[in-house]
This record gives C-alpha cells, sequence and structure tokens, in this order.
C-alpha cells in the first residue's frame, strides 16, 4: 500500500500546532512584564519610562526619602551581577542631611488589570541585586484605594548576590500554598514575599500584612533603611519581572512562585507569534495533501 506522505506530515503539523497551543495557554497568564530590553543603553543609562500607560517595561511612578543625586533609570548591568542579563532597572541615592537618618527608594506598577476579591491571585517576580543590607523590603499590593502592604518583610538580609523575589497576592477566597521551603498557607486578602537564592527557596523569614481591601490594581517595590548613615547611599538593581493572575502558570515548567534568579520571562507576543507561523504551516501542508488527493 502506498503511504500518503503528505497527509502523515499534515498531521505531524497539527499536532505540532497544538502543543503550541497548550504552551501558549500555559503562559497566557502572564499580565505585565519587564526586561528593559526595548531601552537603548548603547551610549549610557536611558531614563525610565514612566507614564500610565501600564505597558511592558513601563513604572506608573517612583519615590524617595531622605535621599539625593537619586539615579533611576535603565543600564547594562555589570557581568559582576550575576543573573543579571542585558539591561536592568538601577535605583540609587545618597543620604546627605548630615546625620543618620532613615531612607527609601521605591518603583511602582499600578496599572495593570484589576483584581477584585474572589478573582484569583497576582503573583509578582524579579531579580534583585543589592549593594548592601536591606532592612526592610517594602513589597506592597497596590489597590485602587491607594497602598496596602507597607514593610511586607521586616527582617535584615544581607544580598551579597542575585536573588529572586516573589510576592504573592491573594484574592481568592481562601488560603494557598506558597512555593517557599516551607510551603507556607496564605490567608485570602494578605500578602506576602519571600525570595531565594536558586538553591534554596526560602531564605529569610516570611512576612505577610493585613487585609488588603480595593481592586488591587499593582504592585510597588524597593529598599528602604532604618539608618542609613550620612553619605552613605542606596543601590539596588532589578531585572526579569513578571506578573502572572494564575497560581498554576509556569515558566520553562517551572512554577512562577519557585522561579530562581536569571529566570527570563518569555513574552507572550513571541508565543502568539510562533503560533500563527505554526497555523500557517499548517495550512500549507492541508491545501498540498488536498491538491495531491485529487489528481
Amino acid at each position: 500500500m502506498k503511504t500518503d506522505h503528505s497527509r502523515t506530515r499534515w498531521i505531524l503539523t497539527t499536532s505540532t500546532l497544538l502543543l503550541l497551543m497548550g504552551t501558549t495557554f500555559l503562559r497566557a497568564a502572564l499580565i505585565w512584564n519587564a526586561d528593559f530590553e526595548s531601552y537603548d543603553t548603547s551610549s549610557g543609562s536611558a531614563a525610565l519610562l514612566v507614564n500610565s500607560t501600564g505597558a511592558t517595561d513601563t513604572f506608573t511612578s517612583t519615590s524617595s526619602n531622605n535621599l539625593t543625586s537619586v539615579a533611576i533609570d535603565v543600564r547594562a548591568a555589570s557581568p559582576t551581577y550575576t543573573n543579571l542579563h542585558g539591561n536592568a532597572l538601577y535605583t540609587s541615592g545618597t543620604n546627605t542631611t548630615g546625620a543618620a537618618a532613615s531612607a527609601s527608594i521605591r518603583v511602582f506598577q499600578s496599572n495593570i488589570a484589576s483584581l477584585a476579591a474572589g478573582a484569583g491571585a497576582l503573583v509578582v517576580g524579579f531579580d534583585l541585586w543589592n549593594t548592601g543590607v536591606m532592612d526592610t523590603a517594602p513589597n506592597e499590593a497596590r489597590t485602587s484605594t491607594g497602598r496596602y502592604g507597607n514593610t511586607i518583610n521586616s527582617s535584615s538580609i544581607a544580598l551579597s548576590k542575585t536573588y529572586h523575589f516573589t510576592i504573592v497576592i491573594n484574592r481568592t477566597g481562601s488560603n494557598i500554598t506558597l512555593g517557599d521551603a516551607a510551603s507556607t498557607s496564605l490567608a485570602t486578602d494578605t500578602v506576602a514575599t519571600y525570595w531565594s537564592d536558586g538553591t534554596t527557596t526560602s531564605i529569610a523569614q516570611l512576612g505577610t500584612g493585613g487585609s488588603a481591601t480595593g481592586f488591587i490594581t499593582g504592585f510597588g517595590i524597593g529598599e528602604s533603611l532604618s539608618t542609613l548613615g550620612n553619605n552613605l547611599s542606596l543601590t539596588t538593581w532589578y531585572d526579569n519581572f513578571g506578573v502572572w493572575n494564575s497560581l498554576g502558570d509556569t515558566v520553562n515548567g517551572v512554577s512562577v512562585l519557585s522561579l530562581a534568579p536569571g529566570t527570563i520571562v518569555p513574552e507572550p507576543s513571541t508565543n502568539l507569534l510562533m503560533l500563527a507561523a505554526a497555523f500557517a504551516l499548517s495550512l500549507c501542508f492541508r491545501r498540498s495533501w488536498k491538491s495531491r488527493s485529487s489528481q
């Protein structure tokens, strides 16, 4: 019996198409990301795009306290900072008050798709490299009525290398299990953040806040020190941001609750282009098979 190779090719291509569709749907929960590769840093640092669009690689606002010579921009990351690839977000400021003082520097993205109570969860992931000791990590949920979760983590940590931070905003209506080493249970309407060095899933105590109110519209991140010495600086690098609205989403087969430093978040547009190409290829093979069948 003669083998119909055209039909075989069409079946294989259709199977590939279905596989790509499955991959696309698995990653469809990615609703915002920033790897800063859209910025041109060939001639030096580039100003961070700050606007209200909620677009990829942009933030809605920034803030600093008791700092001068503040820089919040995008720069080519030095190879010294392990797991930071290409461009990264750089924040820095110096205490010139003349005495030791509390200090902070933050960035916010508060214009992504809103999340009402009972509607699910938001997972925010990003890489961070810090030049000193972070006294508090003011990771917070941004809501339609203001901010929530000021100073989620309160334990000091020396960030001698790049860590991956995960913020989970639980609006599911029930407790959920986090991806830290202890598989901690997070109550509904609360926020938690933890971090990983790529080997240990969680390396510091987990902090949670009280009840979050209003629609969740994004997040705020940054660092602060309760006492920063005069003429000393806060300097931090950030990279590989991703925000997901599904606890079950994965990146390269790894849960978004347990990503390691240096994980590059794929853009949905890449998956859509692959899907379109596979679909077009499938149509070509199908037409070829029909044409040969009719001969």
